[in-house]
């Protein structure tokens, strides 16, 4: 989530562009901005449950006047546009401009295992192959001409990052 958080306030084209706090820091960050209502485990925020999600995002009819401070206070198109924005950006980062380890996307056991490898060593890959066009697809009809340039260099099927998307989509039971 830290990395998410620092591709969103910054300008960066790779991993060693990011400037993330580290995890005890940042779960500080957390607690004290949060408090109870979001718990971290596996380096990944949760909310502490379904009441607290009812809590902070507003139903489609209800409107926020911005007077009763945390209630209401999620936007899901906001949240579905950071999420979009933060795999999306991490999926163009300059790391995967060259052809993957795995090969050119030919799916055997072997390039499964090296892309596991691959994507636990790189933060947030595995989560953004999967999830990117989701999220895209919640927001595409008011997406920033910028995400919109980049989701083509995604989907360009000649590009080595195809090849990193496409490998982490394809056996994910969640795609």
């Amino acid at each position: 989530m830290a990395l998410t958080l620092a591709i969103q306030h910054e300008t960066c084209h790779s991993y060693a562009e990011l400037d993330c706090q580290p995890d005890d820091l940042f779960k500080s960050s957390v607690r004290q901005i949060c408090g109870l209502f979001v718990t971290i485990h596996d380096s990944k925020l949760y909310l502490i449950h379904q009441t607290a999600r009812e809590f902070l995002i507003p139903e489609s009819h209800s409107l926020n006047d911005g007077s009763s401070g945390w209630q209401n206070s999620i936007k899901l198109e906001e949240a579905e546009l950071t999420l979009s924005y933060a795999c999306i950006s991490l999926l163009c980062f300059h790391d995967f401009q060259n052809p993957p380890p795995w090969g050119d996307g030919v799916a055997d056991s072997y390039s499964d295992i090296i892309w596991m490898s691959y994507a636990n060593s790189h933060t947030f890959l595995q989560y953004s192959a999967v999830h990117w066009a989701r999220h895209f697809q919640s927001i595409e009809k008011k997406a920033p001409k910028a995400i919109l340039n980049s989701v083509m260099k995604l989907c360009d099927a000649t590009s080595s990052r195809f090849y990193t998307r496409f490998a982490g989509y394809k056996d994910n039971p969640h795609s």
